[in-house]
């Protein structure tokens, strides 16, 4: 039996992953992020991300995310400051035989980024909940892939709701609820400190992208 579902009330396809944008009102969400619509749309983007845009209200806040095809679910966790972006090769190389579902973390990617969210591992996990209650049906059985920071927010997801879980892949990730803490991490979470250096600077994305890396990333990633 096909777990592909209508998209619900509230969640809004976007054309422009494998077409021109249709209406001004289209770019409206992006311009909110402060994403520039004509990169998005822009023909290299799509020849990588050929996906089609799609958002669920989630808790007051809208989460984009990926919805590919028809068949056995394969939900994907991305880490920190990664996207769904990480998994696109994934996804082109599973949607012939599998329904792929990538979510955007709220903050991160093509989601809304509240500047006065509580960006914490409890609400992580609540929204990750709440999205898979709109998108998959009661009782769907799915795969859950995992990494960095989406380790702990699938495992977290997949403690509650253990029935809803077939197979768990691991990859370059952690799951505990508490443990040792990187020094740089915990400068991430410093009251004060923490939101200066990584909404004010950029340092945590600007360094991960260059000490977790073999090969410099192409301009366009």
């Amino acid at each position: 039996m096909s777990t592909k579902q209508p998209a619900p009330t509230d969640s809004v396809r976007y054309p422009f992953a494998v077409g021109e944008l249709s209406t001004p009102a289209d770019d409206r969400w992006l311009k909110d992020i402060g994403v520039a619509p004509d990169d998005v749309a822009s023909e290299d983007f799509r020849a990588v991300y050929p996906f089609t845009h799609r958002r669920a209200l989630v808790n007051g806040h809208y989460l984009h995310y990926v919805d590919e095809r028809e068949g056995e679910p394969v939900v994907m966790f991305h880490g920190n400051p990664t996207w769904s972006f990480f998994y696109r090769n994934l996804i082109l190389g599973l949607k012939e035989r599998h329904r792929c579902l990538a979510l955007d973390h709220l903050g991160c990617g093509l989601s809304e980024k509240p500047k006065n969210f509580p960006y914490t591992l409890r609400r992580h996990i609540g929204n990750a909940e709440n999205w898979l209650e709109t998108v998959l049906p009661p009782g769907v059985q799915f795969t859950l892939v995992v990494h960095d920071w989406g380790g702990p927010i699938g495992m977290g997801y997949a403690v509650r709701h253990p029935e809803r879980i077939k197979r768990v892949v691991v990859l370059n990730t952690s799951a505990s609820t508490m443990g040792d803490m990187p020094l740089r991490i915990k400068l991430c979470r410093t009251p004060g400190l923490g939101p200066v250096l990584v909404r004010g600077f950029n340092l945590f994305a600007g360094l991960a992208t260059m000490m977790t890396t073999v090969r410099p990333l192409p301009g366009l990633i």
